[in-house]
């Protein structure tokens, strides 16, 4: 599988660390070198949508591992550092109301743009159409079934986790509310607009 986003900000990453400002590997060997690079390479990979429910399942199993064996010191850093980039990546829906909704919305017009694409350029139904989409539903779909399971593992790892998880839960209940109000004044503007017509 292609991930042509999360190439281009992996090569960006390395590309903006061969200025001498930014060098963090100057001190390292080659194999240390390596390491470093396969591992920021496998973070940035797991930013990628595609990855969200095996890389849930990994921490999920991670965590239920530590639960029953609370004495081992075994440790997955490379899945626990996956699970909090992949949390920090999805976290607009954390974020105070104004900051969540523009970058939804800037969100969703990167999506239309690509179903109008598809519906110019292929024969199939495009993945996202603007008029087809419902925006508060999937809002509230990714943030129910993306970005809360996210969070909540995320929470199992630290007290400040935890404590954005409960604030995160709070926020989403009134969203969810908030959402359905919205959907609610659209749909009866719509059908005030129709019975004009009629």
């Amino acid at each position: 599988m292609i991930f042509l986003l999360e190439n281009h900000h992996a090569s960006s990453i390395f590309k903006l660390l061969l200025d001498k400002r930014y060098n963090i590997w100057s001190h390292m060997n080659a194999n240390e070198y390596q390491t470093f690079r396969s591992l920021v390479i496998s973070l940035v990979l797991a930013t990628d949508m595609a990855n969200h429910a095996s890389l849930i399942g990994r921490i999920s199993t991670y965590l239920l591992f530590k639960e029953t064996n609370p004495t081992s010191l075994s440790t997955d850093s490379k899945t626990l550092l996956q699970t909090l980039l992949h949390a920090a990546d999805i976290s607009n829906a954390t974020k105070p109301w104004t900051i969540y909704v523009n970058s939804a919305e800037k969100i969703m017009e990167e999506f239309f743009s690509q179903g109008d694409l598809e519906k110019t350029h292929l024969d199939e139904k495009p993945t996202f159409d603007r008029e087809a989409t419902d925006i508060v539903q999937l809002q509230i779909g990714f943030i129910t079934h993306i970005v809360h399971p996210t969070v909540r593992f995320s929470s199992s790892l630290n007290y400040t986790s935890q404590f954005l998880c409960y604030i995160f839960l709070i926020s989403f209940t009134f969203y969810q509310k908030l959402f359905r109000l919205i959907l609610l004044i659209i749909i009866h503007q719509k059908n005030q607009q129709l019975q004009r017509l009629q």
